[in-house]
């Protein structure tokens, strides 16, 4: 698709990492629920599944940056966060 659009290195690595910044701000929310809710509540379907989503999306984020990292172009320098 990249080719297609004819889409620089610079556009690329862009796109991944505000899609990794994404992923790790959602991570953070989906942790900041699991702290808010009852211990008792923790061992439901819901409280595992925020826990799984929270984990994939860290996941998800960190393979992103990765792969960002590929696009890095020399010369352009960036900020860059840690996920948690």
């Amino acid at each position: 698709m990249a080719a297609h659009y004819r889409a620089d290195k610079k556009k690329i690595g862009s796109f991944l990492k505000r899609a990794a910044d994404r992923r790790a701000q959602l991570s953070q929310h989906a942790g900041l629920s699991t702290t808010a809710t009852r211990s008792r509540d923790r061992i439901s379907y819901m409280g595992m599944r925020v826990r799984c989503d929270e984990a994939r999306l860290y996941a998800e984020a960190d393979t992103l940056l990765s792969i960002a990292r590929l696009f890095h172009v020399k010369g352009v320098v960036e900020g860059q966060q840690t996920l948690m």
